[in-house]
């Protein structure tokens, strides 16, 4: 009851009647200041998260993200650089140590550009080339150059249906990176 002309909004009044003997406040019609503490400066200088473009992000740019140390931003890279760019923020789940709590607390802070996505030319490409790739592997590979030089080039993404050992979920994935010349 002493306490319910106050206006200590979020606090309850058994909070208020335990801390009561703690509070300071000024003679009624005085006016008083507070100084501001490191945490409220830092609060109001705060800026809206930087969105971080997987594609052409370096590692500074991606340990700025939450919970991305410098072993996974490496990580992160070097899977890109396999890869010769993601398709989706989905993809970095595929990377080695990338925890699906942390890709749940990022995915917001993330976008890829798939225009900067390296392209295999499927009809030009070597073996070696094609195994390199995380998404082929060596009997894909095999298979796709033993196809093209039995049928000759393909033509679209969908001569792939032929080879045997090629999904249709594989045939999804792979599709953003070759292109037909």
């Amino acid at each position: 009851v002493l306490f319910r002309s106050q206006k200590i909004y979020g606090i309850d009044s058994l909070s208020i009647a335990r801390l009561w003997s703690f509070i300071k406040l000024p003679e009624k019609g005085k006016a008083f200041f507070v100084k501001e503490n490191s945490y409220q400066t830092n609060f109001k200088q705060r800026k809206r998260p930087e969105i971080i473009e997987l594609n052409s992000a370096d590692t500074t740019q991606l340990i700025s993200l939450p919970m991305i140390g410098s072993k996974l931003a490496n990580r992160i890279i070097n899977y890109r650089n396999k890869l010769g760019g993601f398709y989706s923020p989905l993809q970095l789940m595929e990377v080695y140590g990338l925890k699906p709590e942390t890709f749940e607390i990022i995915k917001t802070r993330i976008q890829v550009n798939s225009d900067l996505i390296a392209k295999i030319d499927i009809n030009k490409c070597t073996n070696d080339q094609l195994n390199k790739h995380p998404y082929f592997g060596y009997k894909i590979s095999a298979q796709i150059i033993n196809y093209r030089a039995q049928h000759g080039p393909y033509k679209s993404i969908s001569d792939f249906k032929n080879i045997i050992l090629l999904s249709q979920e594989s045939i999804e994935k792979i599709k953003f990176y070759i292109k037909f010349l």
